[in-house]
């Protein structure tokens, strides 16, 4: 949360099309370029420039509270400082289970699992799933935060025996034989 608080309207790169991250707030204290949808830019842009999160900073902490450590003078975001429990209400507002059965708790974690899950769904390699995710190691992106969904195996399947079948290749069994050894493509 202390990253996102820490944006300002400067953060965004225009021309690079990502957020510029500050080393002092980032998990691993280096400085980071993180990519992220053009359409954001610019509705990032137009947020900043509106001013909107400063007031709400200024209306959700009174004059005699402190501020959270991390919040610029112009800040681009507005991130509360209980962010899992201001989550929460905001789900039971809109009507929404904070638990998913078989799923698990709607929380930012899950946020961070969908982004990675939707990063490897796009066709991302494990390398750039890891570098958009900015993981120390793939196997963290891969093994903790990147998730098989049921619906997306029937597709996977569906498209590879599309595959198949369009090139109407005869699969052998899956024991090892001569005739396996040597698969061949049926001519119509």
């Amino acid at each position: 949360a202390g990253e996102l608080r820490s944006l300002t309207l400067e953060s965004v790169d225009v021309q690079a099309g990502a957020l510029i991250l500050d080393p002092a707030w980032t998990k691993n204290r280096k400085p980071g370029l993180q990519p992220i949808p053009r359409p954001l830019v610019g509705k990032l842009i137009e947020f900043g420039k509106a001013e909107k999160a400063k007031p709400l900073y200024e209306r959700h902490y009174g004059p005699r509270d402190a501020r959270p450590k991390g919040i610029p003078e112009n800040p681009l975001l507005f991130v509360p400082t209980q962010t899992a429990r201001d989550l929460r209400k905001d789900l039971k507002a809109a009507g929404v289970p904070d638990v998913k059965p078989g799923e698990g708790r709607v929380d930012f974690h899950a946020c961070r699992a969908a982004y990675v899950t939707f990063v490897m769904e796009a066709g991302a390699t494990a390398k750039e799933g890891q570098t958009l995710a900015r993981h120390a190691t793939p196997e963290l992106t891969m093994n903790v935060y990147a998730k098989a969904r049921d619906e997306r195996l029937w597709e996977v399947v569906e498209k590879v025996g599309e595959t198949i079948l369009q090139a109407q290749i005869v699969p052998y069994p899956c024991t090892r034989t001569p005739q396996r050894d040597r698969m061949k493509t049926l001519t119509p």
